[in-house]
């Protein structure tokens, strides 16, 4: 009994001198300046977190996918991406020939499945073991790719097709490259089943084929595909890419029939935010690249999602390209430079780096960042700002999910601010172990003290015994629960978490000041 009583005591005293000691040191320094500055640029610091976004995770609900075809894939540029911020990555393609099946880079292929890369660390290594030995849990997707410019002399409509109506057992052909291509990459690389998917990207399709046979000829190759490579419930995911809504008669937005059978059959659903065929889109829809880009974006998952695309298959796929406009005199006005539109990846590079006036994107509207030029054209694109305030806009609308083609193609410099955005929105710098320790000590405090009260009559006594210290006492309560919930991100450790705690110290410090003040004009109406 005698040490459960000075058990209890030690604890309300404990609360007390908390109390005691914040409103005695901490009062009188509360506001030096320098004590204020450095409490500004310590809240500054929780809330814009770490620069380097290796110090970020991906929250879980979010997928994000490095997107590198053949002809984009640098030497070791993979090497600078952010594997803690990747769920998959989109590594090769297969360049499909329309009419034998066969891949039209064959020699690409051959090096991305057997060549060994010197890393910066010197070791020999190949691109799919790298990406495992970086990130264990990765998914893995392979694409097949085709935009219907095959040539010789046959028209887009007549290839297409033969292709759906498996002429010449074309797509036996691709079907059984691809088994065996994935085959021998999962047993090299000693990588799981379920980790290696496939990208359908298969573009240009004539907006005629859009018969009830044709879409039922597009439906089972696809049935076709999940049959032969993803037999059973091996949990291999297979995805469609889906041009951009707004480019006229295209294939798989002439009705919505198509969609509205072959979706259930995807896992994912990649949406190309971009355009390479700026002659397809009128000038009017065009203005959406350059101003009002969120109201387009927002048109764009709403349409997706009449069609029958789910959110939670839906992924948003950002390119790092430009657009050129150039000044028309004889109306006085910007226009699309139709001869050359698209900025590539390589001038994309050279440019941004380039000492242009560049005039800052308004946020309200998510316009594009632009570069002025003395004749009057302009150069448009994202910069990370602009990447950022796009992002935070799609996880607003219910998106989970964002592809970066081409991301590997960014300089070093370029492409880490680039990851930032992306951490910024979807990512957070994961918890550190001091965190929980403090939170536990916090927690006993804070759990103790009131079941101390509510169990022992004793602890009950020296309260009443010691009431001038109540105030004290509930205020070191107080802080020790703020202090516990704090610890423990329950109240988020930011900004706002901060201004909670500043609060509920402002209010004790009210209350004491005030029972001080109330107690001296008693002791002087008492005399």
């Amino acid at each position: 009994m005698k040490y459960r009583k000075l058990y209890i005591t030690l604890l309300i005293c404990c609360s007390s001198l908390v109390t005691e000691t914040i409103f005695s040191q901490g009062l009188s320094s509360l506001f030096n300046r320098g004590n204020t500055k450095k409490a500004a640029k310590g809240l500054s610091n929780m809330k814009n977190g770490s620069e380097d976004p290796a110090d970020y995770i991906l929250r879980p609900q979010y997928k994000v996918i490095a997107d590198e075809p053949l002809w984009l894939l640098k030497k070791n540029s993979y090497e600078n991406f952010y594997y803690n911020l990747l769920t998959g990555s989109i590594i090769g393609n297969y360049d499909l020939n329309l009419l034998t099946g066969n891949p039209r880079n064959k020699e690409e292929l051959d090096w991305i499945s057997s060549r060994q890369e010197a890393s910066k660390s010197g070791d020999s290594v190949n691109i799919y073991q790298y990406l495992i030995q970086q990130n264990r849990d990765i998914d893995l997707y392979f694409q097949v790719s085709s935009y219907g410019d095959v040539g010789g002399g046959f028209s887009n409509q007549a290839i297409y097709y033969g292709f759906l109506t498996n002429n010449h057992n074309v797509q036996d052909t691709l079907i059984d490259r691809i088994r065996i291509f994935r085959r021998d990459i999962i047993k090299k690389y000693k990588i799981e089943e379920s980790q290696f998917g496939l990208i359908l990207d298969i573009q240009n399709i004539p907006a005629q084929l859009t018969s009830p046979e044709d879409i039922q000829n597009f439906k089972t190759f696809i049935e076709k595909i999940k049959k032969k490579l993803f037999p059973g419930s091996e949990g291999a995911k297979l995805g469609i890419k889906l041009p951009i809504i707004h480019e006229e008669n295209n294939f798989y937005y002439v009705g919505n029939e198509l969609l509205k059978r072959i979706i259930p059959m995807f896992d994912l659903v990649i949406y190309k935010n971009y355009s390479r065929d700026l002659e397809e889109i009128n000038d009017e829809q065009l203005q959406w690249f350059v101003k009002g880009n969120y109201n387009f974006l927002k048109f764009d998952v709403d349409s997706l999602q009449k069609l029958g695309i789910p959110l939670s298959k839906l992924i948003v796929e950002f390119a790092y390209l430009g657009l050129n406009l150039k000044r028309d005199s004889t109306i006085d006005k910007l226009v699309f430079d139709r001869m050359n539109p698209i900025v590539s990846y390589d001038n994309m590079n050279k440019m941004a780096d380039r000492s242009f006036v560049k005039e800052s994107a308004n946020e309200t509207d998510s316009s594009m960042t632009k570069f002025k030029f003395k004749n009057g054209n302009e150069f448009h694109y994202d910069d990370e700002h602009i990447r950022l305030f796009k992002y935070d806009r799609l996880k607003s609308l219910g998106i989970l999910g964002i592809s970066l083609h081409g991301i590997g193609y960014n300089n070093i410099e370029k492409g880490t601010k680039y990851w930032k955005a992306i951490a910024d929105v979807f990512g957070r710098i994961p918890d550190k172990l001091i965190w929980y320790f403090f939170g536990t000590l916090l927690g006993f405090l804070s759990f103790g003290f009131p079941y101390s009260v509510i169990k022992f009559w004793q602890a009950r006594n020296i309260l009443a015994k010691y009431k001038k210290y109540l105030l004290h006492t509930l205020g070191g309560w107080l802080i020790a629960t703020f202090g516990f919930l704090f610890c423990l991100n329950i109240i988020p450790r930011n900004t706002v978490g901060v201004y909670v705690g500043l609060g509920i110290l402002g209010i004790l410090i009210i209350m004491i000041l005030a029972r001080v003040y109330l107690s001296k004009l008693i002791s002087l109406f008492r005399k």
